[in-house]
């Protein structure tokens, strides 16, 4: 839409399948743009190795159908907590974005529909194969792996694993981060994509 011939991808969370499933269509030249350098950041592709907290184990046991009531707003937020790194946490930033995200969720009744959302792990597990592989041995550009070492359901053993089978793959880890390195460590992530604007 934006007629881009050349992208820095960048993957998050639920994003990063959605990038890796991007890699791997270029691999196959069936993308009508080039990436020319993949970022990717926490998130659980590697559903084989995912360490799930309550919640989540909870939200994905309900039915497929939409929830007719809200999530309990104290539970949901009190779980996000563990996500983020403990530096982070004793910042004066935390409680701010931690109850805009709690907000954006609960918007317009948004929470009612999380155990749908999470479905995506669902999906994970079902193409866990292409998506594997691709992490395994994208090879039509370079890739750089950022992860928080103290992400609690994206583990840290997952970054080794890339980069155990893809031993070329550029892996940064940051001990001070949880499963938001964009949120926690902006800076480090911004100088990241700069770093990588010359390849463009």
């Amino acid at each position: 839409h934006l007629g881009l011939k050349t992208v820095i991808l960048l993957a998050h969370d639920m994003g990063q399948t959605v990038g890796l499933e991007l890699m791997a269509r270029q691999e196959e030249n069936r993308l009508p743009f080039r990436i020319r350098h993949a970022i990717i950041l926490d998130g659980s592709t590697l559903v084989d190795m995912v360490e799930l907290v309550p919640l989540q184990v909870k939200l994905l046991e309900q039915p497929d159908a939409a929830a007719s009531e809200d999530l309990d707003w104290k539970q949901f937020s009190d779980g996000l907590v563990s996500s983020f790194g403990k530096e982070y946490r004793a910042s004066d930033a935390f409680q701010a974005n931690l109850d805009a995200m709690t907000h954006q969720v609960f918007h317009d009744h948004g929470s009612r529909v999380m155990a749908q959302i999470l479905r995506y792990l669902k999906e994970r597990e079902e193409d866990l194969g292409r998506w594997s592989r691709t992490f395994f041995t994208f090879q039509s550009a370079p890739m750089t792996v950022i992860w928080g070492q103290q992400d609690p359901v994206a583990v840290e053993a997952m970054a080794d694993r890339v980069k155990r089978e893809r031993p070329y793959t550029d892996l940064y880890k940051y001990p001070d981060v949880g499963h938001w390195p964009s949120i926690e460590a902006p800076e480090r992530i911004a100088d990241a994509i700069v770093a990588r604007l010359g390849s463009l």
